[in-house]
């Protein structure tokens, strides 16, 4: 009887810690959305001339790459910002149940979402390689660039 009681207790603890790492982590989403749809919303193609334009990149490659972050963080593309950065502005601050999450921001989008946007993950790989901890977007669209024409330079010299 008394195995059964604190297993019980262990499990009401263990649903209460659930809950809690839920609610913190739905606000800590809510609180960074809330900062990014404060921002201006402007046309697409104004918002890449304005912030995109001078790294090189083209539009559509810029929205390739970028559109799964502002999914991720439940805002238009055209409310993120160059300056953006995994490891500030769109770091996630919320808690990962029982650990399990590494907090990675970074390293989640270059494995699963620019795989897809740049045509697969040792193109993908080869970016990441060319960027610090804490790139910024526009980092990551220079170094995008500078990989695309490593390759279009390799496939001409072939």
């Amino acid at each position: 009887m008394l195995i059964l009681l604190y297993l019980l207790a262990a499990i009401a603890i263990i649903v209460c810690y659930w809950v809690y790492v839920t609610r913190r982590n739905v606000r800590a989403h809510e609180q960074r959305r809330s900062i990014f749809i404060a921002r201006e919303n402007v046309p697409q193609n104004e918002w890449f001339r304005r912030y995109f334009s001078s790294s090189g990149i083209d539009e559509s490659t810029a929205v390739a790459i970028f559109e799964p972050i502002a999914r991720g963080v439940g805002c238009a593309l055209t409310q993120l910002r160059p300056d953006d950065a995994f490891n500030s502005s769109l770091a996630f601050k919320g808690i990962a149940f029982l650990g399990i999450h590494d907090g990675d921001d970074l390293s989640d989008y270059a494995e699963y979402n620019l795989p897809l946007a740049v045509g697969g993950q040792s193109i993908s790989n080869q970016i990441i390689e060319q960027l610090g901890s804490n790139p910024s977007l526009f980092e990551i669209a220079i170094a995008v660039v500078a990989t695309m024409k490593g390759r279009v330079a390799v496939a001409i010299s072939s």
